[in-house]
Parts: structure tokens; C-alpha cells; sequence
């Protein structure tokens, strides 16, 4: 799992072979020290993932949930805008704030539960869950999905059979 999280780690890598600057949590740019790029709680205690880096992004999001003028230029004190920020989302819950966001087209979304996540029309329409697994009992439930084209996937909407529990236990002592 360790080497699968190490191309997402590109950023933290490169600045601090290249510059030196490792990253600290929550002081750097994608590590939750700016505005831009961080996780605010909402009001039903889930998050809103804020990412909206670019300035058109930054302003569309900051137009979305209402943000004064004074805390746009996060530039200025970006502590005061993060303060500030994290007021406006804790004062909605989540359900407010998915549609305003989607609709703004600002790089931010609500965090999801797993089975949120599984539920939702971004996966269900390109079939990333399509895949099953069934045992002996008849029992289903998704294979693991593989974020590659659904044609390069090794059963793609197919059903599989999934081995019973201790199956192969001799073959692997051998």
C-alpha cells in the first residue's frame, strides 16, 4: 500500500530533493498550510476537501461559500482566511454545501464514506465496481477495481469465482 501512495507524493518529493524544503504538516502548500488546500469541517461533522489552487478556482470557490472581500487575497493573512473559511463551511452541513460546489466547478468536494463513495455516479457510470466476486455460497461483492480502462481490466463486467477460505493454503506451505 506504502509504494501505491508514492506517485501522489510527487510534489513533496521533488521540492525537497530539488529544494530542500521537505514538507511539514500543515505548514506547506498541499499539506494544510494554506487556505487553498485543506479539509474543513462542516456542520454534520463531515468535510468539505478544498483544493482550489488556481486563482479561477480560488475565486469561484470564495464566490460559492460567500467569502469576504477582505479574506479573498489569502495572500495577505492566510490564517485569518483559513479561520474564516472554516466558519462559513462549520456553518452548513454538507448537504449544503455538495450542490454549491458542484455547481461552482471549484476543485472541492465533500469527503465521502466508503460506501458513499461506492454509491456515487462518478463510479457507477464508468463501472469502476462493475466487477464481481462470488464464493461457493453465491455471495457477490465487488472486486477490487483497478483505476485503469475498464478493456484493459482483467475481468471487466464479468462475474468470478472467488476461492473459499484456505483454499490454497497446501500449495503455499509447500
Amino acid at each position: 500500500m506504502t509504494d501505491g501512495v508514492l506517485p501522489f507524493m510527487y510534489w513533496a518529493i521533488g521540492n525537497g530533493m530539488g529544494a530542500g524544503k521537505w514538507p511539514e504538516s500543515g505548514k506547506d502548500l498541499v499539506t494544510g498550510g494554506s487556505p487553498r488546500y485543506r479539509l474543513y469541517p462542516t456542520a454534520d461533522k463531515k468535510f468539505v476537501a478544498a483544493g482550489p489552487l488556481e486563482d479561477k478556482f480560488w475565486a469561484a470557490f470564495s464566490e460559492a461559500i460567500g467569502l469576504e472581500a477582505e479574506y479573498r487575497d489569502d495572500s495577505k493573512n492566510p490564517g485569518a482566511t483559513m479561520r474564516r473559511v472554516e466558519e462559513i463551511i462549520a456553518s452548513h452541513d454538507a448537504a449544503h454545501w455538495e450542490p454549491l460546489l458542484r455547481k461552482a466547478d471549484c476543485c472541492c468536494t465533500i469527503v465521502k464514506t466508503v460506501r458513499e463513495a461506492m454509491e456515487d455516479d462518478q463510479f457507477r457510470h464508468r463501472g469502476v465496481f462493475r466487477a464481481k466476486l462470488v464464493n461457493e455460497n453465491g455471495d457477490t461483492l465487488p472486486a477490487t477495481p483497478m483505476p485503469i480502462v475498464p478493456s484493459l481490466r482483467a475481468h471487466g463486467d464479468d462475474e468470478t469465482g472467488a476461492s473459499p477460505l484456505g483454499a490454497h493454503n497446501d500449495e503455499m506451505l509447500k
